[in-house]
């Protein structure tokens, strides 16, 4: 039986393929190569199984199957068609042999773990909708997060205050912030974790090669 993502597949791989070498820092992201286990997770962990062949996997509350592919220190993750729509989303991360983390917010600056500021993205491709991130971790246990929202006839900044704090079990630290926006404020927590020169989450380990 021929995999519902087979079409998809090809046609990136065949849009892919002229690239090769072409395109400074696009590189099949060798590192994810193998199958993760979400880190933490509070609800039905995620899996991730990313494949040489620019395929992956996605387990969990919200699976797919899809195409992957790294430029620099961006992964762009291509969901196949479903009836529910698929999505099509790019965020900075990091990786190692043991480790990956998601939506990574980068070093801003000088920083003593946790505490500094820390930059990132996040794309959604589908509605052409950039998020740009900047979080202040202060020592006193404050925080600062500024949200720019660029693209789909929008321009606007989500911004505010709030706290941070240990995780309660485990590694990592939770954030907890009220993000005034245009027309609404919203109050939110989210778990993040240091990962190499980076923050962010949710954090992956692996399960096998």
């Amino acid at each position: 039986m021929r995999s519902p993502t087979a079409p998809v597949v090809a046609a990136a791989l065949a849009a892919l393929a002229p690239l090769g070498g072409c395109v400074e820092g696009r590189t099949p992201g060798d590192e994810l190569f193998g199958t993760w286990a979400e880190v933490g997770a509070e609800g039905e962990p995620t899996g991730w199984t990313f494949r040489d062949d620019l395929t992956f996997v996605r387990t969990g509350a919200e699976p797919a199957t899809g195409l992957f592919w790294v430029d620099g220190r961006r992964l762009t993750i291509e969901e196949a068609p479903s009836p529910q729509g698929a999505d099509r989303l790019a965020f900075e991360y990091v990786a190692t042999r043991d480790h990956w983390l998601a939506s990574a917010l980068f070093a801003d600056g000088p920083v003593i773990g946790r505490i500094g500021v820390w930059r990132g993205e996040w794309h959604d491709l589908v509605e052409d909708l950039r998020v740009e991130t900047t979080l202040e971790v202060r020592a006193s246990g404050a925080v600062h997060e500024r949200r720019h929202l660029v693209g789909a006839g929008r321009d606007e900044v989500c911004e505010g205050d709030g706290t941070w704090e240990d995780a309660p079990t485990g590694s990592g630290f939770v954030v907890t912030v009220t993000l005034t926006c245009p027309t609404q404020s919203v109050t939110a927590s989210r778990r993040l974790w240091r990962l190499g020169d980076a923050v962010g989450g949710p954090l992956f380990e692996r399960v096998s090669f």
